[in-house]
This record gives structure tokens, sequence and C-alpha cells, in this order.
């Protein structure tokens, strides 16, 4: 079941704008998943051992796949910049799962696998 929930509150925050009023979006979106073939990766490493590697990689993001609750508060009209900012965000993915092909380094994939694995799912969370 897919869930798209729109919240819209006019409230006066102080920790957000001084004797402002803006407006709240809160939504969420659920079950995203991502079957990704042939994309293409590079991966440098500047010491030592100097270690350069670049090729394909097939990605499958599964399970239930990747859920984010996103909160969007409005800004100032004095603001040109933007109409909304982010006021807060949780990203949460199931299961995440790569494999390189034809690398260079195979033996070095495949044993920091797990790590690597890790590293790719926060840097998604980490995304704005």
């Amino acid at each position: 079941m897919h869930s798209i929930i729109f919240l819209n509150q006019t409230l006066t925050d102080t920790t957000l704008y001084l004797h402002d009023r803006h407006n709240k979006i809160s939504f969420k979106l659920s079950q995203i998943q991502a079957d990704m073939r042939d994309v293409a990766f590079y991966y440098g490493k500047h010491g030592i051992p100097r270690i350069k590697d670049s090729d394909l990689a097939d990605v499958l993001l599964g399970g239930s796949g990747l859920t984010a609750h996103v909160t969007l508060v409005s800004l100032p009209p004095s603001d040109k910049s933007s109409v909304f900012r982010m006021h807060g965000r949780n990203v949460k993915i199931d299961s995440l799962k790569f494999s390189i092909r034809d690398s260079k380094h195979d033996l070095l994939y495949q044993t920091l696998k797990p790590l690597a694995t890790e590293l790719v799912k926060k840097q998604i969370k980490a995304i704005n």
C-alpha cells in the first residue's frame, strides 16, 4: 500500500522564525524499490597503496524498499531564494544489495562488501 500524507498547519514557532507565521508540510514516501543495472562507478584512493577503479555495478533496493518522512517549512516572503526549507527528514533503507562486475580489484570488493553496503546506505540517507 502506498501512502502520501499532507499536513498543512499554520504555526508560530520562535525556534524557526521570530514572530513569523509559516506553513509546515509533512509527507511520507514508502515502499520505493529500484533495480538498477549497469550503473557506472569510480573509486580512487590517493595514498599508499594507490587504488583506482571504474566499472559497472548492479544495485538492488529491495525488501520493503526505501521509506522517507520529510517535513518542509515555508520561508518568509522576504526570502526570495526558495519557497520551502527542509525542517526534518528520516530515511530508512530495508535491503540494499550491489554487485560489481569485471573489476580490477574483485577480491578487495568481496572482502569489503559489508562495509561498503553500510557506507552506501549512510550516503543515501544523508542526501538533502
